[in-house]
């Protein structure tokens, strides 16, 4: 899920929309998709990996608390973006009748005309089967003029069939030899139930096996869990756009994304050490092996810094150091293949809570703090949407003292108000909707689960 560092946990559906309709952004995403000079280098040339407590110490006894794990990409040379093969799989049932539809339509043109005969392209509609419309091709002069003639034909009608729609876009790039491969799935409705519990595990299989899913959930009535659980088993990105107008500017944004991409097919394995427990997986799709955890990770721009934030209940006992975990992370570094790196998470042991916080690493500590603000987020979201409104409002505001409380021992004041920030315009949007299920409340509902899916990352 690409991952992102969220200093600023804005939404997803205004990262996606509003921000990106300049003319501004999209002229500078396009130009990533030529070839140009390099940035100035502002990152590590290397793949970096560390895992550590909030603290360099741990509480003697049992004790459960977070291991922060940072995954940062290189930042190397990149002298142009290489080659991409990109598959659209387009929602074209009953609900995308008339303006979305054709809105639709406009950002697959958008998103054409930036490719170039170096890329592939393929476009995919489904309802309540699936149809290869434009099989993947080179992206000539030729062959974006067909691919476009074939979107102004597209027609809205049946059901929803999302997995039909995912298996022929992987299928298209399977062909591909480009080192990018992504399908991007637009759906503005929900999948049918029968369907529901295989989607993900079909993501997750395809990811395995060298491409990305992002997931584009357009409108108000979409399955934003599933759409969300699809893009973190296809180590893609997930989008809210509430218009399907603003699909231009999330392709732009997509593209350039994918242009900076260079590791890919990434994965986490963490080990615990005896005494360890490994509890759960913040924001994250894992699959457990014994007492290992595996973690799925998102592509990830050069430079870029990813977190994976895991509950551990740990059993310290006399030993002056304890062992916590060993975490392996693997992925492919695009022009140097199949790369890992590993490392092991310490703590020294005591029984004094005052070095325990003398101990706190306030980096760690922001990561761990907001993956705990984006569980609270789910939790809120999930609340509201079963009517539990009380429990909504309690749940962030506990939230954010819990917050207020930690960075003010660190005397971070940022900390504590982007916390704040976040959770605030979560309660006034809950607050100010007159139900779950009016238009208002589910707009809310998608809006900052989005939020909490950036937050986790």
């Amino acid at each position: 899920m690409s991952s992102a560092p969220v200093s600023t946990a804005r939404s997803h559906r205004r990262r996606t929309a509003a921000a990106l309709v300049s003319a501004a952004a999209t002229l500078a995403a396009v130009a990533f998709l030529t070839p140009r000079k390099a940035p100035r280098r502002v990152g590590p040339t290397s793949a970096v990996l560390s895992a550590r407590l909030d603290s360099s110490h741990v509480l003697r006894g049992t004790t459960e608390t977070y291991l922060a794990v940072s995954l940062t990409a290189p930042d190397g040379r990149v002298t142009q973006r290489p080659p991409a093969s990109v598959a659209i799989v387009l929602d074209v049932s009953g609900s995308m009748i008339n303006q979305p539809l054709e809105d639709a339509k406009a950002a697959a043109v958008t998103l054409i005309d930036q490719l170039g005969p170096s890329d592939e392209l393929a476009i995919v509609t489904f309802s309540t089967g699936s149809e290869v419309v434009f099989p993947l091709t080179a992206a000539t002069e030729d062959a974006r003029a067909r691919a476009k003639a074939r979107v102004a034909g597209l027609y809205a009608e049946g059901g929803t069939n999302i997995p039909a729609g995912l298996v022929d876009g992987a299928d298209q790039l399977e062909a591909s030899h480009a080192a990018l491969r992504r399908v991007v799935l637009i759906s503005d409705g929900k999948v049918e139930t029968h369907d529901r519990p295989r989607v993900v595990p079909l993501a997750s299989r395809r990811a395995a096996a060298g491409l990305s899913i992002t997931a584009v959930g357009v409108g108000i009535d979409f399955d934003e869990e599933l759409m969300a659980e699809i893009a973190v088993a296809g180590r893609g990105n997930y989008h809210f756009v509430e218009h399907a107008r603003d699909l231009g500017a999330m392709f732009v944004s997509e593209l350039g994304s994918l242009g900076e991409t260079v590791l890919t097919r990434a994965s986490l394995r963490i080990e615990p050490a005896a005494g360890v427990d490994l509890v759960d997986v913040i924001g994250y799709r894992f699959e457990r092996d014994g007492r290992a955890v595996v973690v799925p990770v998102a592509d990830q721009r050069r430079g870029e810094r990813t977190k994976v934030v895991l509950r551990v209940r740990v059993t310290a006992g006399d030993e002056a150091v304890k062992e916590l975990a060993e975490v392996r992370w693997t992925f492919d570094e695009l022009g140097k293949g199949p790369r890992s790196a590993t490392t092991i998470a310490r703590a020294e042991v005591t029984a004094d809570e005052t070095t325990i916080a003398r101990g706190r690493d306030q980096d760690t500590v922001r990561m761990i703090e907001k993956a705990r603000t984006a569980r609270a987020l789910e939790e809120a979201s999930a609340a509201y949407a079963g009517g539990r409104y009380d429990a909504a409002e309690a749940i962030l505001r506990v939230r954010a003292a819990e917050a207020a409380a930690v960075a003010g021992g660190l005397g971070d004041d940022g900390l504590r108000q982007e916390i704040q920030d976040v959770t605030g315009r979560a309660r006034r949007d809950f607050a100010a909707a007159p139900a779950a299920a009016a238009p208002e409340g589910r707009r809310a509902v998608k809006g900052h689960r989005a939020d909490a899916y950036l937050l986790a990352r």
